[in-house]
């Protein structure tokens, strides 16, 4: 976990596009919320090996909100329940069961649907909030970060030059 820490502050002060950090961040909430054993978690994580996310940002989150999600279990439970249940959704639920694709991915389960309706309701705000952040994170606080006396002192190091030019072969090849 302090690796892919690590690896995400990395990415956070490097060119990684924003959209590939906060995009890495929402899929690993979905992917936290739902159930590991369903298709519908190995959908998203095939979703975000197509869209080629931060890697280190979408496991990251995927640790938190499992957590998150561990704790929060009976609500999740309860609210797929309750959408599942619900009598002005059983025409939409019935004619979506007649397509194998949405019974593949299991949607008739309570902690499937409730994981599904919190990441949805999330997925948007928790996009455009980390887009903020990092975006903000780059210009202003990094941009602090860099006058400061200790950070200017590690730049003139050589032997920091040296790691950098070494991670920047390193990144060239892989």
């Amino acid at each position: 976990m302090l690796a892919q820490c690590l690896k995400l502050f990395r990415a956070l002060n490097s060119d990684v596009s924003p959209w590939q950090i906060s995009l890495g961040l929402n899929l690993g909430l979905m992917l936290g919320l739902l159930p590991l054993y369903t298709p519908s978690a190995i959908f998203v994580i095939f979703i975000s090996c197509i869209l080629r996310v931060n890697i280190a940002s979408f496991l990251l989150a995927f640790g938190v909100f499992s957590g998150i999600a561990w704790f929060f279990d009976q609500s999740i439970l309860q609210l797929g329940e309750s959408l599942l249940y619900a009598s002005q959704w059983q025409d939409l639920w019935s004619s979506l069961y007649k397509s194998d694709f949405f019974l593949f991915l299991q949607f008739h389960h309570t902690q499937v649907m409730g994981g599904w309706a919190i990441s949805l309701l999330l997925l948007p705000l928790g996009f455009v909030l980390s887009q903020i952040f990092i975006i903000k994170y780059r210009t202003q606080f990094l941009a602090w970060l860099k006058t400061t006396k200790a950070i200017q002192w590690l730049e003139m190091n050589k032997w920091y030059q040296r790691g950098l030019k070494a991670s920047n072969i390193a990144a060239e090849l892989t």
